[in-house]
């Protein structure tokens, strides 16, 4: 994979977040994983799709905006922000990081996760 394929690549991680479960999974390897900055580690694509289901089902909503995208290798360092309406009807911000490293083939073999807490909170 060449710089551009592993941006587009991440890029595409991104925008499918707050989208469609299969779409996003369809990105991630078999054996892929996820971390959070907490440690625990997610793995294969049923824990993933569990994992990400589990953190959406808090919002009704939620948008994010790639902020940059940074390449060494095979992997994409992913800055982004989101904005999202809770189910208990408040407005957030809150951005984040993911480190995603790919294969060969252009799947993520495995994401790291960080984010901060919300960042601004409106009723």
């Amino acid at each position: 994979m060449n710089e551009q394929m592993i941006r587009d690549a991440a890029e595409r991680y991104v925008q499918a977040l707050a989208g469609s479960p299969a779409h996003f999974l369809e990105q991630f390897s078999p054996n892929a994983w996820i971390e959070d900055a907490d440690g625990m580690q997610h793995r294969g694509r049923t824990a993933i799709a569990a994992h990400v289901a589990a953190w959406l089902a808090d919002y009704k909503s939620v948008q994010f905006t790639i902020e940059r995208i940074v390449v060494a290798r095979d992997q994409a360092a992913v800055r982004w922000k989101a904005k999202g309406v809770t189910t208990t009807g408040h407005r957030v911000v809150f951005v984040g990081i993911s480190i995603l490293r790919f294969d060969s083939t252009g799947l993520i073999q495995g994401a790291r996760q960080y984010e901060t807490g919300v960042l601004a909170q409106s009723a």
